[in-house]
């Protein structure tokens, strides 16, 4: 059974995503729902992934769905269960494209740009890319994002991890800047090292809501992220 947790960062959610989650109960899979609003973002987060720990054994799994992410398809949730189930992920991320018109995404490969500091400039990939590859993947260097995320809660690795943002202000030759690392990433890091398979997907698409809907379900934007 699958914990479905929601932060809300105003207590509000889309239409889109309130017929999503009609449709989700319609497929007997969710056992609880839980909106979490406040605006510290990762406290959300720890929150509904708390509860879901707490809800063991009868859930299975949690499904982490941002406000602003809204899945188009009655069946989003039969299909994440579905490829986890066969793919035996531990993690399994829907890409989803940033709110820009360049079509990147929160997905990336955790290599070096030029001489920045790999902890915070990773490689996105763009929606292009992302249809480059097979439509559910995996790579040992694979980040993944939150915005809609299914985790298997049966493993020990599981009640070791959390989510945090990192930020920090560092001199980088004459100058000082600020750097960080999203919550994301830093889940995925830590998620990986401890052994946890990690997978991303656009076999179930969402938009991403913001002044416009932006899709994963086509390739569109850049050939490649701007270095």
């Amino acid at each position: 059974m699958i914990y479905l947790g929601i932060p809300t960062r105003e207590g509000r959610i889309d239409q889109g995503q309130v017929n999503a989650i009609l449709s989700a109960l319609q497929s007997h899979l969710i056992d609880q729902i839980h909106i979490q609003n406040g605006s510290w973002i990762t406290k959300n987060f720890n929150c509904c992934l708390a509860r879901a720990l707490n809800c063991r054994p009868k859930t299975t799994h949690f499904c982490l769905l941002h406000d602003d992410v809204v899945p188009t398809q009655p069946d989003w949730i039969q299909r994440l269960m579905k490829i986890s189930e066969e793919k035996q992920a531990d993690v399994l991320s829907v890409v989803i494209p940033l709110k820009c018109r360049q079509g990147l995404t929160s997905t990336a490969l955790d290599e070096k740009l030029k001489d920045y500091d790999q902890r915070y400039r990773v490689r996105r990939l763009t929606m292009t890319e992302i249809f480059q590859q097979d439509p559910t993947f995996t790579d040992k260097k694979l980040l993944v994002n939150t915005g809609l995320m299914l985790i298997d809660v049966r493993k020990p690795w599981i009640e070791k991890v959390w989510f945090e943002f990192v930020d920090r202000i560092e001199k980088i030759g004459d100058k000082f800047v600020d750097v960080g690392m999203s919550e994301d990433w830093n889940f995925s890091r830590t998620a990986r090292a401890m052994g946890a398979s990690l997978w991303a997907t656009r076999e179930v698409r969402v938009e991403h809501i913001g002044l416009e809907r932006f899709p994963n379900d086509s390739a569109w934007g850049s050939l490649k992220a701007d270095e």
